[in-house]
Protein backbone atom coordinates (compact mmCIF):
# COMPACT_ATOMS: atom_id res chain seq x y z
CA UNK A 1 0.00 0.00 0.00
CA UNK A 2 1.26 3.45 -0.91
CA UNK A 3 1.53 5.89 2.01
CA UNK A 4 1.46 8.94 -0.25
CA UNK A 5 -1.75 10.92 -0.66
CA UNK A 6 -1.03 13.31 -3.49
CA UNK A 7 -3.10 16.38 -4.33
CA UNK A 8 -2.76 17.18 -8.03
CA UNK A 9 -3.33 20.78 -9.04
CA UNK A 10 -3.97 21.40 -12.72
CA UNK A 11 -3.58 25.14 -13.41
CA UNK A 12 -5.97 25.65 -16.32
CA UNK A 13 -6.74 29.34 -15.88
CA UNK A 14 -4.33 30.69 -18.49
CA UNK A 15 -5.07 32.11 -21.91
CA UNK A 16 -3.07 29.53 -23.91
CA UNK A 17 -0.81 32.31 -25.23
CA UNK A 18 2.13 29.93 -25.78
CA UNK A 19 -0.30 27.69 -27.69
CA UNK A 20 -1.13 30.47 -30.14
CA UNK A 21 -4.22 31.63 -28.27
CA UNK A 22 -6.15 28.48 -29.24
CA UNK A 23 -8.05 26.84 -26.38
CA UNK A 24 -5.59 24.04 -25.66
CA UNK A 25 -7.88 22.50 -23.02
CA UNK A 26 -10.39 21.68 -25.76
CA UNK A 27 -7.85 20.24 -28.20
CA UNK A 28 -8.49 16.62 -29.15
CA UNK A 29 -6.13 14.10 -27.55
CA UNK A 30 -7.10 10.50 -28.12
CA UNK A 31 -10.70 11.40 -28.89
CA UNK A 32 -11.24 13.56 -25.79
CA UNK A 33 -10.46 17.17 -24.85
CA UNK A 34 -6.96 17.61 -23.43
CA UNK A 35 -8.25 18.62 -19.99
CA UNK A 36 -10.26 15.39 -19.66
CA UNK A 37 -7.40 13.27 -20.95
CA UNK A 38 -5.10 14.88 -18.39
CA UNK A 39 -7.47 14.17 -15.51
CA UNK A 40 -8.00 10.59 -16.71
CA UNK A 41 -4.24 9.96 -16.57
CA UNK A 42 -4.11 11.03 -12.94
CA UNK A 43 -7.09 8.89 -11.93
CA UNK A 44 -5.05 5.81 -12.83
CA UNK A 45 -2.51 6.51 -10.10
CA UNK A 46 -3.26 5.01 -6.70
CA UNK A 47 -1.28 7.73 -4.89
CA UNK A 48 -3.52 10.54 -6.20
CA UNK A 49 -6.07 11.43 -3.53
CA UNK A 50 -7.57 14.54 -5.10
CA UNK A 51 -7.43 16.36 -8.43
CA UNK A 52 -8.12 20.09 -8.43
CA UNK A 53 -8.58 21.92 -11.73
CA UNK A 54 -8.19 25.69 -11.49
CA UNK A 55 -10.31 27.23 -14.26
CA UNK A 56 -10.22 30.77 -15.69
CA UNK A 57 -11.85 32.95 -12.99
CA UNK A 58 -13.89 34.99 -15.45
CA UNK A 59 -15.11 31.84 -17.20
CA UNK A 60 -15.43 29.38 -14.30
CA UNK A 61 -19.19 28.93 -14.75
CA UNK A 62 -18.82 28.24 -18.48
CA UNK A 63 -15.90 25.91 -17.71
CA UNK A 64 -18.06 23.99 -15.21
CA UNK A 65 -20.91 23.84 -17.73
CA UNK A 66 -18.57 22.47 -20.39
CA UNK A 67 -16.44 20.05 -18.35
CA UNK A 68 -17.85 19.87 -14.83
CA UNK A 69 -19.88 16.68 -15.14
CA UNK A 70 -17.07 14.74 -16.78
CA UNK A 71 -14.43 16.09 -14.40
CA UNK A 72 -16.70 15.34 -11.45
CA UNK A 73 -17.21 11.81 -12.72
CA UNK A 74 -13.46 11.36 -12.35
CA UNK A 75 -13.52 12.95 -8.90
CA UNK A 76 -11.88 16.21 -9.96
CA UNK A 77 -12.92 19.45 -8.32
CA UNK A 78 -13.13 22.72 -10.29
CA UNK A 79 -12.11 25.99 -8.59
CA UNK A 80 -11.59 29.52 -9.86
CA UNK A 81 -7.99 30.25 -10.81
CA UNK A 82 -6.08 33.50 -10.36
CA UNK A 83 -6.58 36.67 -12.34
CA UNK A 84 -3.04 37.56 -13.42
CA UNK A 85 -0.26 35.19 -12.39
CA UNK A 86 0.05 31.41 -12.26
CA UNK A 87 0.97 31.52 -8.56
CA UNK A 88 -2.45 33.04 -7.83
CA UNK A 89 -4.08 30.10 -9.58
CA UNK A 90 -2.03 27.60 -7.58
CA UNK A 91 -2.80 29.49 -4.35
CA UNK A 92 -6.54 29.30 -5.02
CA UNK A 93 -6.29 25.56 -5.65
CA UNK A 94 -4.12 25.02 -2.55
CA UNK A 95 -6.99 26.30 -0.42
CA UNK A 96 -8.99 23.23 -1.52
CA UNK A 97 -6.35 20.59 -0.70
CA UNK A 98 -7.53 18.25 2.08
CA UNK A 99 -5.42 18.24 5.25
CA UNK A 100 -4.71 14.51 4.94
CA UNK A 101 -2.76 14.91 1.69
CA UNK A 102 0.94 14.24 2.17
CA UNK A 103 2.16 15.78 -1.10
CA UNK A 104 1.06 18.47 -3.52
CA UNK A 105 2.08 18.39 -7.16
CA UNK A 106 1.45 20.81 -9.97
CA UNK A 107 3.67 19.07 -12.54
CA UNK A 108 3.21 15.38 -11.83
CA UNK A 109 2.28 14.87 -15.49
CA UNK A 110 5.98 14.43 -16.23
CA UNK A 111 5.88 11.25 -14.17
CA UNK A 112 2.49 10.12 -15.45
CA UNK A 113 3.01 10.14 -19.19
CA UNK A 114 6.68 10.84 -19.99
CA UNK A 115 6.96 8.10 -22.64
CA UNK A 116 4.23 9.80 -24.67
CA UNK A 117 5.55 13.35 -24.52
Amino acid sequence: MNAFRVAVIIPAAGRSSRFGGVDKLAQDVGGRPMILRTVELFTRREDVAVIIVAAPPDEVDAFRDRYGNQLGFHGAKVVAGGTVERWETVRNALAEVPADCTHIQTQLWRRVDCPRL
